[in-house]
């Protein structure tokens, strides 16, 4: 059988009567693909958005995800590129999505870069960047971060909650099943925490017990995970509130990280670009809802633990470095 697309993940779902069926936990790259496939489809999503950003009459063109470019010396991603045009003219308007994973470094300034880079080089006329986000998310970001504009997901729900069909109710009822799952996840009550460490912590000693490891506690933002050499200068962390995993660099390992090539998807963010004394390496995450079975949340555990993986094979590199 020929295998599907990535995107038949968004919308092939079993349907039911006054209630959606979610046969899987809803990411920030799923939220990427629902926003994509609609605005390349005839449900009005394309000229709603346009509207919705100050581009009423401009008219849909393409739409891509995951672009990178290169502007002054570094790369970056745009989670999503679309072209409108009007008169001739042609708008670049830069997508970023976010559920509850923190900014990389200089992340609005560098759309910016790169929305100035796609005019400079002639393929639009103007750009505009685009900051999608839930409200609790939004209401955290600066006021002076230089976004162009920022949705709050419940306004894309509220939207297809207006349309009519069954394709439009699960949308709705999708969006905002994601919305309370990072609610959740963000403020999750110490009872579902100490039943969720648990289960994890099991679960690293059935599966992962020569590498990771965990101690059963109750804090509320998320379990610490032991592995070989671990200690109090470096800690991983599965930060649930903003959906990371977190190697946290103190002491003899601070200032190390930024001299090293990092695996790709492992993001450092510097003490002091944060206004704090130690550093993090982080890699974005699905959030966990400690709330829910542990047991229906497997896939969100198994990337949790992918990307602390990822992570460790630093470890080595700045061992090498606090020694030499």
């Amino acid at each position: 059988m020929t295998s599907r697309p990535e995107i038949w993940k968004v919308v092939t779902v079993r349907m039911m009567p006054g209630r959606a069926t979610m046969p899987f936990n809803m990411t920030e790259r799923d939220l990427d693909l629902i926003q994509l496939e609609e605005l390349h489809s005839e449900s009005g999503s394309a000229d709603w958005f346009a509207g919705r950003i100050g581009l009423d009459g401009w008219r849909f063109v393409q739409a891509r995800h995951s672009i990178s470019h290169e502007a002054n010396g570094s790369y970056g991603e745009t989670d999503i590129l679309v072209v409108f045009e009007k008169d001739m003219q042609r708008c670049a308007v830069m997508i970023e999505d976010k559920t509850a994973a923190a900014f990389t470094e200089r992340q609005a300034e560098r759309y910016l870069e790169r929305g100035a880079l796609l005019v400079t080089s002639g393929e639009v006329a103007t750009y505009l960047t685009v900051l999608v986000a839930p409200e609790q998310y939004l209401v955290a970001v600066p006021d002076d971060a230089p976004w162009h504009v920022r949705i709050a997901v419940e306004e894309i729900a509220a939207w297809f909650a207006r349309r009519e069909g069954h394709h439009a109710e699960w949308r709705s009822r999708a969006l905002h099943r994601m919305i309370e799952r990072v609610k959740r996840s963000a403020s999750p009550g110490t009872e579902d925490v100490a039943r969720f460490s648990l289960a994890f912590a099991s679960f690293l000693a059935r599966h992962h017990a020569r590498n990771l490891r965990h101690n059963p506690r109750r804090d509320r933002s998320g379990p610490t995970i032991g592995f070989p050499g671990s200690n109090t200068s470096k800690t991983l962390w599965w930060k649930f509130s903003i959906s990371q995993m977190a190697l946290q660099l103190m002491d003899e390992y601070a200032g190390q990280a930024e001299l090293l090539a990092l695996p790709p998807g492992v993001e450092l963010e510097r003490a002091q670009d944060h206004g704090r004394k130690c550093d993090y390496l982080v890699v974005a995450i699905p959030p966990v809802d400690p709330s829910q079975p542990f047991e229906e949340q497997t896939d969100v555990v198994d990337a949790a633990i992918e990307a602390a993986y990822q992570i460790l094979q630093v470890v080595p590199l700045l061992e090498a470095a606090v020694e030499g």
